[in-house]
């Protein structure tokens, strides 16, 4: 009676503990790093040798990170401009090899087009324009130090092309921040018609969308 009661004990161990691994394993598998959390902890060991005073101690799925000082720093923001940078870099290298689809960060029509140089904001979307007046549509690009051929096709209501535009769009020299934007303007001139007009987008001989846009008197 002895004997087979310790037997059952013994199996009872054997099944709980294979229970327990397996809550391990299966633990372990759900604890994977997102690709974001890789990325900041590959930037986070080569900006803690450049700025030996920092340490990042933990990072979230989305990619936010939490950095403490291990010295008397008196400013973080050293150690915040190499992480962007090496992120930045991370990224570009990714979208190199990248479809041009990719590279799309934002595209839309917008009512002027603004003044060159870095936006805090994107500009607010429109949709509706008036007869002889230009249209603005704005691009948002990621950066992958590529030079890409775009064609912005403009149709009209009749669905017939009324202009084809064709340049090179290009990361802006010596730039830190991780996207660059551009924008197409079709002339007033040619925006004669009332009704559902469209623009097809190209890069690269891919067509990325057609985005659709309407003419009121």
């Amino acid at each position: 009676m002895i004997g087979r009661g310790l037997h059952r004990i013994r199996l009872r161990q054997i099944s709980w503990s294979f229970v327990g691994l397996s809550l391990l394993l299966f633990g372990c598998a759900s604890a994977k790093n997102t690709a974001e959390q890789d990325a900041v902890w590959d930037a986070a060991n080569l900006c803690e040798r450049v700025h030996t005073g920092y340490r990042v101690d933990q990072v979230y799925p989305d990619g936010r990170y939490h950095v403490w000082a291990t010295t008397n720093a008196t400013t973080f923001q050293p150690f915040y401009e190499c992480m962007s940078k090496e992120l930045a870099a991370q990224k570009r290298v990714k979208l190199t090899n990248a479809p041009s689809r990719d590279l799309i960060y934002r595209a839309h029509f917008i009512a002027v087009a603004p003044a060159s140089g870095y936006l805090a904001e994107a500009p607010t979307r429109v949709d509706t324009f008036k007869v002889d007046n230009p249209v603005t549509f704005y691009l948002n690009l990621n950066q992958s130090g590529r030079v890409l051929q775009a064609k912005f096709k403009w149709y009209g209501p009749d669905g017939k092309l009324v202009s084809q535009q064709d340049r090179v769009l290009r990361d802006p020299a010596n730039s830190t921040h991780p996207r660059v934007w551009f924008t197409q303007i079709l002339p007033s001139a040619q925006v004669q018609a009332t009704g559902s007009w469209g623009m097809e987008l190209f890069i690269n001989d891919e067509q990325i969308d057609r985005y659709k846009f309407t003419v009121t008197q």
